[in-house]
């Protein structure tokens, strides 16, 4: 689903991911083809749909579909902007959808990236239970300097269920280093601060958490 994402956002976990929506990767077979002229491209694949962390519960197949487009390549302040949209079809079992429609906005420059998320999730797990559908929206930036420091911030609101009046926020706010490395390599560590808040409705209590992340890539 990602178009681009920094290091140190992926490194907090992305909306879709940490709400449980979807998982990072999966079994199956994908198709993806680049537009001339680095206008954007296009994902198409057919999946297990149950992830790499659950065994193949039924015999439904998630076919997922993600384009991309880059309406400015050739505009140097521009060249950073990308428009992405993502849908994932699949079933729990035969009448019962497990679908997710994700449209997405970022920005990528030297010294900044940031981005929006738009989600629209619907599930019905069995017939035994309601069609529950699902809204939210996250939006994130990570301005860069030239010596290795990035900064973090991040929003998230959930409302899980569109009949209840109820929704799940979350902020993040976070510093990153990135390590001199060697050419092909890198690596760094990310400290954050993150606060989830529920409504009244959903009986939770806040979560706030203190993590130290490292990445390394090569």
């Amino acid at each position: 689903m990602r178009s681009i994402a920094s290091g140190t956002l992926l490194a907090s976990g992305i909306f879709v991911d940490r709400e449980a929506f979807l998982t990072s990767s999966d079994a199956g077979m994908s198709f993806h083809y680049n537009f001339p002229s680095n206008f954007g491209d296009v994902h198409v694949g057919i999946y297990n749909g149950d992830g790499y962390n659950h065994s193949e519960a039924n015999d439904e197949k998630a076919v997922q579909v993600r384009a991309s487009i880059r309406p400015a390549p050739g505009v140097a302040v521009l060249q950073g902007l990308r428009v992405a949209a993502f849908y994932d079809g699949d079933d729990y079992a035969v009448g019962n959808p497990k679908r997710r429609a994700v449209g997405q906005v970022t920005f990528e420059h030297k010294f900044v990236n940031a981005g929006v998320d738009v989600l629209h999730a619907r599930d019905q797990s069995s017939d035994a239970v309601t069609d529950v559908t699902a809204r939210g929206w996250s939006a994130w930036v990570t301005p860069r300097t030239s010596f290795g420091l990035e900064g973090l911030l991040r929003y998230d609101d959930l409302k899980p269920n569109s009949d209840v009046q109820a929704r799940k926020k979350r902020a993040i706010a976070g510093i990153a280093y990135w390590f001199p490395t060697m050419k092909g390599v890198s690596s760094a560590a990310l400290l954050d601060y993150e606060q989830v808040k529920y409504d009244d409705l959903l009986g939770k209590p806040k979560e706030v958490r203190y993590a130290l992340h490292t990445l390394i890539t090569f």
